[in-house]
This record gives structure tokens, C-alpha cells and sequence, in this order.
């Protein structure tokens, strides 16, 4: 028995090795190698730890070789056994055996950890990361012992912290400074267990957590150094989509759209909407994001994002009340004439020519720009208005999908020989037309009362392609002026997230995806997965690690007890397994059939 790193030991033993060793306060234990239960006795294994701790009760763990990997964490597989007095060890030990006996056949690779145990005041999990891949430290805790938080039979409270955040609470600051020294010992995210014993702190393991890629961590590296400390709030949206990862030039053309009298800025006025260029474009890593709160104060200054941890818009200041107010009335009064704008594209894409300098052709991009801007905001118009009047079974994909007829005059023949898809001025992809109009099935009854607001809608829809058009021709013509193949800034190698903000969410809801993905069945419990074919959603009241050799009868799981922690949560989401903790589903809608959202801890019953 040794407490140095050896192989023979298994992941869990090492890392606590490796954790004591770099100055942690780590209770004293003893590993012992599958190779130590062949040649001692159990009593004499017991013998020695007793003597070498001095204990008045042990925590007996195991720690097999195929334990705490970075691709598998065998979490809550192996038995545990707390609060063993002296006495008791052997018991504990053969108990720990026997299980693991048969979980892998025999016990070659299998050790054990036979260590102090602290009767904890607070006991937690810790993930450096969350688990689901996003970059937030996740921090769980119960009053008490831990076993109630892993096993699932308790709900914790959760804290969710960011790195560069200014946010951190001061009582859990050692558990967080701690978590993320761990992190930077092992050189990847970490799954901690800890707990607190008269304002000190214990660790009681260390491991990968198995969910999250390296792509997925370098991505999470990138951001922590590259985003701001105080609240923000940035999305990849429509603005964005035009050109994610813009070169020089492209950045240039974008900025001048939206500054003073500039396209958007004159559309605005049209309205008698007062509008500001706020810079609210941004880059991060070369891929373009909007600033949100930026752009909500370019025509909404006394509203804000950043005072609702939800991140929804709230009334933020008395400063710029006025303007807000008569924004807010003048685009409630918005009429568009869709002919009108119909007529404006058309004539632009018939009579484009294209300049002989760049300046010239910037200066014609900027105008056109008005008109698409103007179908821009019809198409956004007329789509939220038929968003509105359709029920809720109806969806508005599904209704702008339908094959409403619209006039010849309607239709017109795409410009020819223009490269690329977007405003990205060195894009060379081949030109391709999006067809918005009968992509799929004719008129339904269902959606007959309806036909006029989608017809209006599909029109908008077909005017933004059709700006889309003209958009490109006119880039087309920047084109010829553009010397090289552009100048971008170092472009991150992998896609950043489309939203990224600075937030901390206080506490666990009665609705949480634990384990992402959808799934759908016959809600059964463990009594009726065998005697039910089909699809099946289990129900149970704990999300206990015995679950988990259900996994392969089962599409998904709906839980009332659990949270995003405990080791079933985490053999679930390695598994691909959906995992809702939702308490609207009770045990009278056993035998429904039901889809769950493991993303959003949503559920439909189907």
C-alpha cells in the first residue's frame, strides 16, 4: 500500500496523489492496487490504514483502472461506503469487492481508497465547466452529507460563475479559486467533489469531466481571455449572418451602413424613428457578433438587457426616456406598402451597372441599401403579424412553406454571373437562389382562413431574396476593385457560440435539462420497461446512478429529483440519453406518450 503514483492504482487514487502533493487539503487515505487485495488480506489492508490514519471513521471508495477517464467516469458505478468505523472495514471492503465483482467479471483491475472521512457541514460538486460544453464553473451543494447530492435523491442548490466575471460570491470564492487551480493542475476541466467542515475545505476527488471536447475547452479558453469582465450581452443574428467572418473591406461597408446618414439611418427617418449609431458591431476573434445592448440603445436608450438575469429588455434609465418613447410609438405606427417595394427592387436590379472605381461603387451600394432595409423591416412586419393571429398549434415554417400561387408579374429571373452568397466581398462561393415559395406541399384547410396574411408574408419573404439579389450584384461590382484575396484578422479556428454574455443564474428551477437531446415515448416506470415495446420516456422520482443499466431500454428519462451533477446526470449526457427534471409531470400521465427537450427541460405530450 503506498500513497506515490502508480498505474496499478486507477485514475481516482492518482489524481487524489496528485492533489495532495500540489498543496490541496485532501483527507488522508491509503490507495490500494488490485495487485495489494491479491497478496494481503482484507484485515490486514484494514490493519495498516488504521494505523497509518488514525481515523475515527473512513470513507472506503473504489478506484478501478477503468475510473475517472477522459473518455469514460464510471460515476456512481462502484459502491461507496461512509462513515466506516475502524471495525467495520473488512466488511466494507468485501462489500465494495463483491460489487465490483460483478460489474467486471473479476477484480484485476479494480483498487480501493480507504480514507479519513469528514463529517461535512456543506458537501458539492464542482464542474469547472459545464458539463454541456458552455463556459460557465457550475457549482452544486447540499447541507450535509454529498452522497444525497451524487445519488440524486436530493435537490441542490446551483451557482452558476464565469471566469472573467466580477460577480463571484464572496462565501463560495475558495471553493471557486480552489476549483479552478484544479483545472489548471490537471490541464482540463474538472469534475470536483468537495465539502466543508468548520470553514475549511476538503477535496475529495478529481476527475475529467468526459462530456466536454478539447475543441469544445479551447473554444471556452479563447473566450475567457477575450471577453469583457463586466455584464454584456453579444449574439450572432440576422446582421451577422451576411457576413460572419468579414475581411477589412467587408467590416468597412458594414460600419458605414448603420452610421449617420448613412442607409439605415435615412430609413429610420422616413418612419420619423430617431436612430443612433451606437458601434454596436463587433468582432471576437474575427467572427462577427452584435453588441445587444449597444444596438437596443440605438433606438431604445433608457431600455436594457443588462439588469435582468434573463437578459430581457427592462426599463434601464430616465436618460433617453423621450427618445425611447417616441421610437416605441412611431414603430407601432409602421405601414409598409409591399407593391411599392416590389416595384423599388425591381427597377434597381433591371437598371444595375456597375461603376468604373471603387469609390463610386460603394456609394451605389449605400443607396440600394435603402430599399433592402425597407423590405427588411416589411418582411420582419409581416411575419411577427402572422406570428401572432396563428394558434398555437399552428407554426409559421409550416405556413410559409405552402404553395400560395402568386402573380407572374411577381416573379423575377435572377441576375446572371454574380459570385458569391453573402457581403462578403471576397466571397467566391457559386451564386445560388433560395426558393421561399412551394418548398414543400400545396394550400391546407387548416391554414385556409388564414391565406391572405400569408400570402403578404410569403411576398415579404420573396422581396428579401430578392434584396438579397441586389445586394450581391452591387458587391459584385466592389469586387472587381478588390486587390488580393482580402485582408482578415486572425480568425478563431473553431465557431464561437451565437450568444455570449456575462451571467449568473441564482438557484436550480423546477424545470432543467440535465441530459440534452429529444426524445419521445409511452411514459413507463422501471416496473413497466419490460412488459412495454415501443419507444419508452422512464419516469422515476430520483435520478439515482441505477438508472443507468436502464439506459439501453430507455429513450430518455423525466425526473423530479436530480440534479446537473450527479453521476447518473453525467452518464447520461456520455450515453446521449434526454434527461428532464421537470415536477409538471406526475405519475398520472404514466402510459401518455410525451416528447422531453433535455436542452430546455421542456415537455409535450403528443
Amino acid at each position: 500500500m503506498r500513497r506515490h503514483m502508480n498505474t496499478n492504482f486507477g485514475a481516482k487514487a492518482n489524481n487524489l496523489i496528485k492533489l495532495k502533493d500540489a498543496g490541496f487539503s485532501v483527507p488522508e487515505f491509503h490507495a490500494v492496487s488490485a495487485n495489494d487485495l491479491k497478496v494481503f488480506s482484507f484485515q490486514e489492508i484494514a490493519n495498516k490504514a488504521h494505523k497509518d490514519i488514525g481515523a475515527v471513521s473512513y470513507a472506503v471508495r473504489s478506484s478501478a483502472l477503468i475510473e475517472d477517464s477522459k473518455e469514460e467516469s464510471f460515476a456512481g458505478q462502484f459502491s461507496t461506503k461512509l462513515a466506516v468505523q475502524p471495525e467495520d472495514l473488512v466488511a466494507a471492503m468485501e462489500a465494495l469487492v463483491w460489487n465490483a465483482k460483478n460489474i467486471l467479471g473479476s477484480i484485476d483491475e479494480f483498487g480501493l481508497i480507504i480514507q479519513k472521512f469528514i463529517e461535512p457541514d456543506v458537501a458539492g460538486v464542482v464542474f469547472t465547466r459545464d458539463p454541456q460544453g458552455n463556459r460557465e464553473l457550475t457549482l452544486e451543494f447540499v447541507r450535509g452529507r454529498g452522497e444525497n447530492l451524487v445519488s440524486g435523491k436530493k435537490n441542490p442548490k446551483t451557482l452558476y460563475f464565469y471566469r472573467n466575471s466580477t460577480l463571484w460570491d464572496v462565501e463560495y470564492l475558495d471553493v471557486i479559486q480552489k476549483s479552478i487551480e484544479i483545472e489548471l493542475l490537471f490541464g482540463f476541466p474538472q469534475d470536483i467533489e468537495w465539502c466543508q467542515k468548520e470553514g475549511r475545505l476538503w477535496i475529495l476527488q478529481s476527475r475529467p469531466i468526459t462530456t466536454i471536447t478539447k475543441e469544445q475547452n479551447k473554444i471556452n479558453e479563447f473566450l475567457d481571455k477575450e471577453l469583457p469582465n463586466e455584464r454584456f450581452f453579444y449574439e450572432k443574428n440576422l446582421i451577422t449572418e451576411v457576413a460572419p467572418s468579414p475581411t477589412e473591406l467587408t467590416w468597412e461597408l458594414l460600419n458605414k451602413l448603420y452610421e449617420k446618414q448613412g442607409p439605415v439611418d435615412l430609413v429610420y427617418k422616413k418612419h420619423n424613428i430617431e436612430f443612433q449609431d451606437t458601434n454596436f458591431l463587433l468582432r471576437i476573434g474575427g467572427q462577427l457578433y452584435v453588441d445587444k445592448e449597444k444596438e437596443l440603445h440605438s433606438l431604445f436608450p433608457a431600455m436594457t438587457f443588462l439588469h435582468d438575469k434573463q437578459y430581457r429588455k427592462t426599463f434601464g434609465s430616465f436618460s433617453g426616456f423621450w427618445t425611447s418613447y417616441k421610437n416605441m410609438k412611431a414603430i407601432r405606427k409602421l405601414s409598409f406598402d409591399c407593391e411599392k417595394s416590389f416595384l423599388d427592387v425591381q427597377d434597381a436590379i433591371n437598371f444595375y451597372s456597375s461603376q468604373n472605381d471603387l469609390e463610386k461603387s460603394i456609394k451605389e451600394f449605400l443607396q440600394v441599401y435603402e430599399i433592402v432595409f425597407e423590405i427588411n423591416l416589411g418582411a420582419a412586419d409581416a411575419i411577427g403579424k402572422l406570428s401572432q393571429i396563428l394558434p398555437a398549434d399552428m407554426q409559421v415554417s409550416d405556413a410559409l412553406s405552402l404553395n400560395i400561387k402568386l402573380t407572374d408579374n411577381w416573379l423575377l429571373t435572377p441576375p446572371q454571373g454574380l459570385l458569391g452568397n453573402s457581403l462578403e466581398v471576397y466571397d467566391s462561393t457559386e451564386f445560388t437562389c433560395a426558393d421561399y415559395i412551394g418548398s414543400g406541399h400545396g394550400e391546407s384547410d387548416k391554414y385556409s382562413r388564414f391565406r391572405d396574411e400569408i400570402a403578404n408574408a410569403q411576398k415579404w419573404q420573396l422581396l428579401r431574396e430578392y434584396g438579397r439579389w441586389l445586394m450581391l450584384s452591387h458587391i459584385n461590382g466592389i469586387k472587381k476593385f478588390a486587390k488580393g484575396e482580402g485582408k482578415y484578422r486572425k480568425v478563431f479556428p473553431y465557431e464561437l457560440p451565437a450568444r455570449l454574455y456575462l451571467s449568473r443564474v441564482t438557484s436550480i428551477s423546477k424545470s432543467l435539462g440535465l441530459s440534452s437531446g429529444i426524445a419521445w415515448g409511452r411514459l413507463v416506470t422501471k416496473d413497466d420497461i419490460e412488459k412495454i415495446s415501443g419507444q419508452k420516456i422512464l419516469f422515476s422520482e430520483c435520478f439515482t446512478p441505477d438508472l443507468v443499466e436502464m439506459f439501453d431500454k430507455i429513450n430518455g428519462i423525466v425526473t423530479h429529483r436530480g440534479g446537473l451533477l450527479s453521476h447518473a446526470a453525467i452518464v447520461a449526457r456520455e450515453s446521449g440519453i434526454p434527461v428532464i427534471l421537470n415536477e409538471k409531470i406526475s405519475r398520472s400521465m404514466i402510459g401518455k406518450n410525451i416528447e422531453i427537450n433535455g436542452g430546455t427541460g421542456s415537455f409535450v405530450v403528443r
